[in-house]
């Protein structure tokens, strides 16, 4: 099978992800010598068994790198799951996902390539003294109770208020020794006895292994380890030329050279975030710049290892966290979607679905801008569902019953086809599936995945929404929240949307678009704005979202204020004025040529909708109704009770995925809240 044979069957049939092989990272050991993982009984391996028996038969897990200790390697746990991925759970193919953190003496022997946070010491003697107590976060999040197992081996080491971490990505010997780990993990895997069946190689490191920057999850700030500032000093002058130019831009940073917590998230007296500072903040953006061109250069180094070694089989990682998270800047995971999409040596992006209003009713989501992302490679969502079986994790279950597993597992297919995304099943707790009925219904949604990939995918939405990097890397971790919270009420109005980067408009087809939605504008300039306005049609709208940035200093669309004019909407519209207030939030108005709204991040689903309305957004559902739709299918996810006549074309046949049943044209269709519907278009 070639990389794009195997990148097709990745994009259209789902696969099963279990916590098979889930171990201690960094490795440790029982008294009796043996490997620590989280399940010892290995009954994940009946479950990866009854997934084929249902028709899923692409698998993944964490598979052991086998990097032990400093040139040390043991493969007995990886083979141990290999044998029970193919041998028990029959798997067809399978993808390994490659953990590539060090081991805890690498730490020890190289402290001046450790992870430091800002209140961690700046001496590679005081980092080694560190290294395997409790002020070392192993994990890269607090956590009282240590490595995160749901219900599985509880850890007795507690994980908080680490001062070091482990490696930090900008490392040159941690790319070069994780590198040496990977090519011989390559090569024990390519000419053992299941090597033609490794469809793709995933390639993971940091934070959970989601290239997730060690501390960002609990609110620390890195790096300010030895060679880490001596590395982004050395980016910085290769930039700007000079130290002077750089100390022109950065300010008197000192030896330091990695910008402190206050420059990088600015707070006012009261502890509310501010914006970044255009006299320092470029000090930070660059920061957080270095920071994502360093984990990108660790993805294509690990990715093209298992190009040159496989015969060009696909890479996967985890990146570009940019929607539903708060600090995707400080995460790594901002700024390089350009370089990432056009790298020869990755081939597809994954992340878990937001956690965040993913319970049935709720729109759930993507964490990147995914039609840019499926244009030129291929986003691979984890469906991670906590179903009505799962136990222990009461932060992240939404699941009250069968029906709700049921309707959240049929969202996230119809999602993820209707966007031409691919998806794992992710049974991370163990037992979520251990159900005959619940088996069945993973069968059926199979089923419905094969028939609608039958037909060639073409999207079908009249809203998109854009996002802007170099704008989100201005802007406050809350402003973040509140656009997470703006985008799933825009998403519960009815009509299917789509998400692109601001760069991506001139690659994505516009003709069909009634209303554009800018949900970062603060970096794009009129001539942006011109361009895109001559690329949709004559009668489509634009809608600005959320605060401006403007007398911060940083850079909003050049209109000047005289262009902009307080016009009451139609009293029927229900509509506010505009209220232009650069020191506050936009409510909603227009521009004196009709064309162009303001709408604030605070608008609930009702002025939501709204602007849908001005706007004459086409809407396939009423109000309160997710809509998932392409040229294949149609799926409608109402968070209240919905009774409505859907717009079926004359000659075009709706038929029921689950059931086969066909809705006449004409025939009202009611859907209970939290209930879920979903048709092939015929």
């Amino acid at each position: 099978m070639n990389k794009q044979e195997a990148l097709h069957l990745l994009r259209t049939t789902p696969l099963f992800w279990s916590r098979l092989g889930f171990c201690y990272d960094p490795p440790l050991y029982h008294e009796n010598g043996e490997r620590i993982v989280f399940n010892d009984t290995y009954s994940e391996a009946k479950t990866h068994a009854d997934f084929t028996a249902a028709g899923v038969t692409l698998h993944t897990c964490i598979l052991d790198s086998g990097w032990v200790g400093i040139d040390t390697y043991d493969y007995t746990l990886c083979d141990r799951v290999l044998h029970e991925v193919f041998e028990v759970g029959k798997a067809a193919y399978y993808i390994p996902r490659i953990k590539l953190n060090v081991p805890q003496d690498w730490c020890a022997a190289y402290p001046e390539e450790v992870c430091v946070y800002e209140d961690g010491p700046r001496d590679a003697e005081g980092v080694r003294a560190l290294v395997d107590t409790l002020k070392q976060d192993i994990l890269g999040y607090d956590s009282e109770v240590g490595y995160y197992n749901a219900n599985g081996w509880q850890d007795t080491r507690p994980n908080v208020g680490g001062v070091i971490a482990r490696q930090s990505f900008s490392s040159k010997k941690w790319l070069a020794d994780a590198g040496e780990a990977l090519r011989r993990l390559i090569e024990h895997l390519e000419n053992g006895p299941y090597g033609d069946r490794i469809l793709a190689y995933h390639i993971a490191y940091g934070t959970c292994g989601e290239t997730i920057v060690w501390g960002r999850q609990s609110g620390r700030f890195p790096d300010y380890g030895v060679s880490n500032r001596r590395h982004f000093l050395a980016w910085g002058l290769k930039k700007y030329g000079s130290e002077a130019a750089l100390r022109a831009v950065w300010g008197d940073c000192g030896e330091e050279s990695v910008p402190p917590s206050v420059v990088r998230e600015p707070k006012n007296e009261k502890g509310e975030e501010l914006w970044r500072d255009p006299k320092v903040g470029q000090w930070a953006v660059d920061y957080d710049l270095f920071v994502n061109e360093c984990s990108i250069d660790a993805m294509e180094h690990f990715g093209k290892i298992v190009k040159e070694m496989t015969d060009d089989k696909p890479v996967g990682v985890f990146y570009g966290y940019i929607m539903y998270v708060e600090r995707s800047g400080c995460a790594s995971h901002l700024g390089g979607y350009e370089r990432v999409l056009n790298s020869p040596y990755i081939d597809f992006f994954a992340a878990p679905k937001p956690y965040r209003r993913s319970e049935p009713g709720e729109p759930g989501g993507e964490m990147c801008p995914v039609t840019s992302v499926n244009a030129r490679k291929l986003w691979v969502d984890e469906c991670d569902i906590r179903t009505h079986l799962a136990t222990g994790d009461a932060k992240h279950s939404h699941s009250r019953g069968k029906s709700d597993t049921e309707s959240m597992l049929l969202r996230e297919l119809c999602k993820n086809l209707a966007h031409n995304s691919g998806l794992w099943f992710m049974d991370l707790g163990g037992n979520w599936y251990d159900d005959a009925e619940i088996m069945a219904f993973v069968q059926k949604l199979n089923g419905v995945a094969s028939k609608v990939c039958e037909k060639k995918h073409r999207f079908a939405s009249s809203v998109v929404a854009i996002v802007d990097e170099q704008s989100m890397l201005w802007t406050p971790p809350a402003r973040n929240r509140r656009m997470e919270h703006l985008w799933r009420n825009f998403n519960l109005c009815g009509a299917p949307c789509n998400l692109i980067l601001s760069q991506d408009v001139e690659r994505s087809d516009l003709s069909q678009t009634e209303l554009v939605i800018l949900l970062t504008p603060y970096c794009l300039d009129k001539p942006y704005i011109e361009k895109l306005r001559g690329l949709l049609p004559s009668n489509a709208k634009i809608l600005f979202v959320g605060e401006s940035a403007a007398l911060q200093g940083v850079k909003y669309m050049e209109y000047p204020d005289d262009e902009f004019i307080d016009l009451r909407l139609p009293a029927q519209q229900g509509i506010a004025p505009l209220c232009r207030d650069y020191k506050g939030v936009c409510t909603v108005g227009v521009l004196e040529s009709g064309d162009i709204l303001a709408a604030s991040t605070c608008l609930d689903v009702n002025a939501a909708s709204k602007i849908f309305t001005y706007a004459g957004v086409t809407r396939t559902a009423p109000i309160e109704c997710t809509v998932y739709r392409d040229n294949r299918l149609v799926g409608f996810f109402p968070r209240e009770d919905v009774c409505f006549v859907p717009d079926i074309p004359e000659g075009v046949t709706w038929r029921d995925v689950l059931t086969g049943e066909e809705i006449s044209r004409g025939a009202e269709l009611a859907i209970p809240a939290r209930g879920a519907r979903a048709f092939y278009i015929e």
